[in-house]
Formats: C-alpha cells, structure tokens, sequence
C-alpha cells in the first residue's frame, strides 16, 4: 500500500472506505479509476491510528520538524525517531555494527587498537557535510560477543572486517555520500560479474588542532633534520650529511629560507668522497615525528607531505611517493599526514636480512590525490575482494559518536566506517513531541558515565534552546535540581530511587527515556541490597506503572538479552507490563527449555 503525502493530508488508497470513516469521521473520499482514496489530515494521532490497523502511514516528524543542531540527521536517524513518536511505550533495540580487534580508532596522538580503549579516550569522527575529522568523547563503548565478519580486502588499499549490518558510506559517481550495509555490499559483490562499484571514502581534512610553533621554514628544516641528520652529544647541533647533489642544494635552500647559519663542509677520506656535511642548530632536538607533531594544522601537515617528499623517499608515477622509516613513530604519522591532507596512504611492512640481522622497515604508500576506493575488479575472474570469515577472538567492537561515522585503521589501511545514532534520535523525537504538546517534561535514565559526556553534551549542542538539568551528587542536590523546571532531566540509573517519592508530584514529568534499559532486566521488588536488581527495578517501575501518573517510555539497548532469554522479563514488566501478565517462572518456561535435571 502506497500512502501519499498531499497539502499537509495522508492520501490512503483502501478497498474499505467504511473503516476509516468510522476512524475519522471528517475524512474525504474520491473515486479515481475505481480506485477509493481517503485523504485523513497529517497529525500524529492520525499516524498512530493507522499504524495500529496495519497501514504503515509516517510519523509528521519527518515534513513538520526542523531537526535543530550541527549534525544532518541520517537516514536510520529518521526512521528511529518516527518509531519513537508512533509509539510511546517502545523498545529501541539498534543493531550493533561492529569491527574486529584489529582494527585501530584514531586519538589525537595516533592510533589505538579498539579493545585496548580506556575510558576517557578521544575518537576521531568524520563530519561528512564537511568532509572533516573531530575528536570527541565517544557516546558508548561497544564490545559484545560475534561469531563472524565480512572481509573486505584487495590490492589497492581495502581492508575492513565488519559485521553484515555494519553501515558503509561510499561515495556515488556524482560525488554524493549515500550508505549500505556490509551483508549487502558482500551479497552484490559476491553476484555481479564486476563486483560493487562504490567508492569507500579514505581520507578527510585534518581536525582543528592548535599547531606547531614553528615556522613553515623551520618544519621544513626539521622534516630533512629526522630524515638525515644527527646530533653532536646532548646538544641541538645537528649534522646532515648527503651525497647527492638535488639533497645539497634542497639543504642549502631550506636552512637559507629558515634564517638558520649553517656550515657545509667535506671530509679527506676515502669512505667521504661525493658527500657534504651540514653542520647547524636545529630548531628541534629530534630523530622521529613524536607525539609533538600530532597537533600540527592542516596547513602544516601539507608542508610536512611536500617536504618528505625530498627525504626518505622514493618517486613513484606522477605525484606518488612511498616513504621509508625505521621508525614507526615516523611512519605512522606521515600516513596521517597525508590522508589528513586528502591523500590516500597505507603503511606496510618490509621485513628484511641485512648483514646477517632481520630488519623490519615501515612503508608508506602515498598516492598523488585522495580519490576514493573502489572493490570492483577489473576483470570476471573470481571474485576473492569479500569473504565471510570467524571471529578470531568471538568478539566484535565499535563506538557510539555524534556524527555516526568513524576513521578507522586495519593492517595499515585508512577508511571512515559507521555506527549506531540513536541518542540523537531519541533527543529530536523527544523534542518533536514536547513541541507538539504530547508531552511536557522529559526525564532521562542512563548510566552514571554518561550523563554528562553524552546526554547533557547532545542536548548542549543540538538544542539550544531547550533547559536541562543533571541531577547528580547527594540526595538533597538532586532534589533541588528536579525542583527547577527543565525540559530535560538526566539522572544515573541508581538515582531514580532518591528521587521517586518527589516524583509522585511531577505529572509534568510524563517522558521517560531509559538508556541501557538491560540493566533492568531482574524485576524484583525487594530493594535489599542483597535484592540489588530490585534497587534498580523497583523504585523505576514505581515511578512508571504506580503512581497514578500516565507516563511514556522508550528503552534503549543494543542488547537485550545479553545472558539469557529471562533478561527481557524484567524489561518488559517495566516498560510494556500490559503485554505480559505471567510471572518470571512461566517466561523462563516460555522462552528456554531445560534439557537436564
């Protein structure tokens, strides 16, 4: 069934026009082609009612909302806040989308594999309206159990190990940021004689960082100091020593542009014949790219790719070059100075004998531009670009962020990827409704880490216009917090029971969001401390189910059930009791079958 959009009205073709005029006694009817239309007015009651007799007609939040805030709402964005104005008591269980253990996120000094995050780590997003990459605070830490990935791995620089519903963004030929998720990407690629033809983004520009003091001249001193110079004792004199004639005349050039006093001179010595020694006082005391460089502008971080160029490089076809260290210091932070400045590069490893010890030299492949990368063959021999292949450890990882696109890094290739949206989802759908006049309050219920670098730092920056208060800290703090009218309230999961009692007296409060609503997944009543499901379970349903208070909810979690079937009781009694009137013997009876005594 088609339904149309027409002057603000919901245009439903139906065989049964007696249905819906007894529904909507107002509506209007037109006969076209022996086809009965009913056009019924755009207004969430009517789209919840329709939804309830099975006519999948959409929420008014994707035509009547502005979406306020800096991020473009995505297209599951769109679709989970609909889910939650139609629904006012609801689960929202968003799919994990995941990446393997070798896959490293990026920090403002380098890169990090995923399962060795701690708390408190920046993660580098990507902005697609501006093509840039932003360290925050991510919104969750994802590390649950999975059985397999996807991989995706060819010659020119793919290699990502994602779950099937991960979410892809390619670029169209036109240059437009759409998405598809990996199982699909697998599948087409897996059928089509030349495999998928999307363009998998590698790149970005660099993130506002505050720069190097040093001047364009000076760095460009210290690029050709790391590659070739050394250092006289514990002092910043520096000797560079080169033999052929384009590195001479490139030092002569850069320590004159720098204003540096230098003196260049030649040994008598057989194994010295050809070479010249520049003797100078470097700007820096330094034989690596240290953590220092990480905070170098994008502007720098151009000068740094022109100049290695001349160092420690080779030419390759056109602007190409490979970049060679001994260093993986070095190494990696070439590579993101290169695709931080819009140039596709990977890091790869040279493992070598040399005068009888084995050597390990760090590659960095860099090409002239940063035009995305393709799967597609060239040719229809069979196809080896995506397999379906076992986790290695039965585990996959990922993070929550703002903007639902991540830069990763796996075996030394760069790619953006993305991941889960739904606290903004919530928050617009939230703020749709408290707009509309279908609630007035909302209280939010999350866990204590993320209050403040999730909750209270989304409604910050997306609304503006909207109050909100933390309550956190001792009993009576919370409790002259809640006294203050706010439009949001966030509380940890533990502080409903500090406050349920002051909350018989707030029916203004009637919107619930729970976060990580798993946690409530032992409904018992008791609140000993030897009880400790109840403490959490008890004074929450209190508030949602007893008080006399119409109040609606919506549960998050990615994962329901994350021992056992029964943990979806607990959930179910708090947020849709009505849909289950047993008890937890006969779920447990219901949803699991015992096979010994």
């Amino acid at each position: 069934m088609t339904i149309r959009l027409l002057d603000n009205n919901l245009v439903v073709p139906t065989q049964n026009p007696g249905q819906l005029r007894a529904l909507f006694p107002q509506l209007r009817e037109a006969t076209i082609q022996g086809q009965t239309f009913c056009a019924v007015p755009h207004t969430l009651e009517a789209a919840r009612v329709l939804n309830n007799i099975g006519i999948p007609a959409p929420s008014p939040i994707r035509t009547q909302y502005d979406w306020p805030g800096r991020y473009t709402p995505r297209w599951y964005q769109y679709d989970t806040a609909e889910f939650f104005t139609l629904y006012m008591r609801c689960y929202c269980h968003s799919s994990m989308r995941c990446v393997d253990k070798d896959t490293e996120f990026l920090t403002p000094t380098g890169w990090k594999k995923i399962p060795d995050y701690q708390e408190g780590d920046l993660v580098a997003q990507w902005v697609p309206e501006t093509d840039q990459a932003e360290f925050v605070r991510p919104l969750e830490y994802i590390n649950t159990p999975c059985d397999e990935f996807i991989h995706f791995k060819n010659s020119t620089g793919i290699d990502q190990m994602l779950t099937a519903e991960h979410r892809v963004p390619y670029y169209t030929p036109k240059g437009d940021v759409h998405e598809i998720t990996a199982g699909k990407i697998h599948a087409i690629n897996s059928k089509n004689s030349y495999g998928w033809s999307g363009k998998i983004p590698t790149t970005f520009h660099a993130p506002e960082r505050g720069g190097l003091d040093l001047t364009d001249a000076e760095i460009r001193v210290m690029v050709m100091t790391i590659a070739d110079g050394w250092f006289q004792n514990k002092t910043s004199r520096c000797h560079v020593r080169v033999k052929k004639d384009r590195k001479k005349s490139r030092a002569r050039e850069l320590l004159t542009n720098a204003g540096l006093p230098f003196q260049e001179y030649q040994k008598d010595h057989p194994t010295a014949v050809g070479y010249s020694i520049f003797r100078f006082t470097a700007p820096r005391r330094e034989k690596e790219f240290t953590d220092f460089w990480w905070d170098a502008t994008e502007a720098q971080l151009r000068v740094i790719v022109d100049e290695v160029r001349y160092w420690d490089s080779s030419p390759r076809r056109s602007t190409a070059f490979a970049f060679s260290a001994y260093k993986k210091s070095s190494a990696e932070f070439i590579q993101y100075a290169a695709v931080a400045t819009k140039r596709v590069a990977s890091l790869n490893l040279n493992i070598r004998e040399r005068r009888g010890k084995t050597e390990t030299e760090y590659v960095v492949y860099v090409r002239g531009n940063g035009t995305p990368l393709g799967l597609c063959r060239r040719s229809t021999r069979e196809n080896t670009s995506s397999t379906i292949v076992p986790s290695s450890d039965g585990r996959c990882y990922c993070f929550s962020v703002p903007s639902t696109y991540i830069i990763f890094r796996r075996n030394g290739c760069v790619f953006v990827s993305g991941n889960t949206g739904k606290t903004l989802s919530a928050l617009w759908a939230a703020d749709y409704l408290r707009r509309a006049g279908h609630i007035q309050r909302t209280m939010i219920v999350a866990p204590l880490s993320t209050l403040y670098d999730v909750w209270q730092q989304n409604i910050f920056e997306s609304f503006p216009l909207r109050t909100f208060a933390v309550l956190h800290g001792s009993r009576q703090k919370r409790l002259d917090l809640l006294a203050q009218p706010c439009d949001f309230y966030v509380v940890n999961h533990h502080g409903i029971g500090l406050i349920e009692y002051a909350l018989k007296d707030r029916p203004d409060i009637n919107h619930f969001i729970i976060d990580e609503c798993a946690v409530m997944r032992n409904a018992r009543n008791k609140r000993t401390r030897e009880k400790k499901g109840g403490v959490l379970w008890a004074p929450l349903n209190e508030v949602l189910n007893n008080q006399g208070i119409v109040r609606s909810v919506w549960g998050m979690t990615g994962t329901p059930t994350p021992n056992e079937p029964t943990d979806a009781f607990g959930q179910c009694k708090l947020i849709t009791p009505e849909n289950y009137k047993g008890h937890f013997t006969s779920f447990k009876q219901e949803t699991m079958m015992q096979l010994s005594q």
